[in-house]
């Protein structure tokens, strides 16, 4: 009875992928809103895949460019398509006609469109499905990842606190002086000349008049 129940628990491990973890990962990133970012998608685990296929969920406000999706090494030679469901999702399918196993590595760079809100944005990668050599499927885990969209920062705004008024000014001289530091440095150099001086400061109540 055992010996049948141990053949029973091997003859499932082989159907289910045995010990493999087979997993995706998509890196979060950051962009300026209304800019253009990049999602990686990788997978590890993949001995013995030939053709996968997920669901992507975007965050609000984020937007695909289909027509620039590139793959990557680990499917060069897989053929890709992509299905807009209802509701916005894509559905994602990879596969090779001759069986071709799939590598680890990147699989997929997703060109994204951001919005004009700031903020952290969560999306995920779900039914996340891969089938092997001896068209046998498997399911993975789902994949969340975050796009933080930051704005452009104010000119002159060295207190980061999204206005231009005299706490800037104060908080830019005492920066010159070696008083302090600035909530925004990037914010300083007022007038674009690379150097922060005394004439940041003069462009600065310039723009605040």
């Amino acid at each position: 009875m055992k010996r049948r129940l141990l053949h029973t628990i091997v003859a499932l491990l082989a159907i289910t992928g045995g010990a493999t973890a087979q997993t995706l990962n998509v890196a979060s990133v950051e962009a300026t809103t209304g800019g253009q970012a990049e999602l990686v998608v990788s997978g590890s685990g993949m001995t013995g895949v030939t053709a996968l296929q997920f669901n992507l969920a975007l965050p609000q406000g984020i937007t695909l460019n289909e027509s620039a999706i590139t793959k990557g090494e680990a499917v060069s030679g897989h053929t890709l398509s992509v299905q807009t469901m209802d509701g916005g999702d894509r559905l994602i399918v990879l596969y090779h006609t001759n069986l071709e196993q799939v590598g680890n590595g990147t699989l997929l760079r997703l060109p994204i469109t951001v919005g004009q809100q700031a903020g952290n944005f969560s999306g995920r990668l779900y039914t996340v499905r891969t089938a092997n050599t001896e068209a046998v499927s498997q399911t993975c885990a789902d994949v969340t990842f975050v796009v933080t969209m930051k704005s452009d920062p104010v000119n002159g705004d060295v207190t980061d606190d999204g206005f231009l008024d005299s706490e800037d000014v104060s908080a830019l001289v005492n920066y010159i002086l070696g008083r302090g530091t600035l909530a925004n440095e990037a914010a300083a150099d007022v007038n674009g000349d690379k150097v922060v001086d005394i004439a940041d400061v003069a462009a600065l109540i310039e723009l605040i008049k």
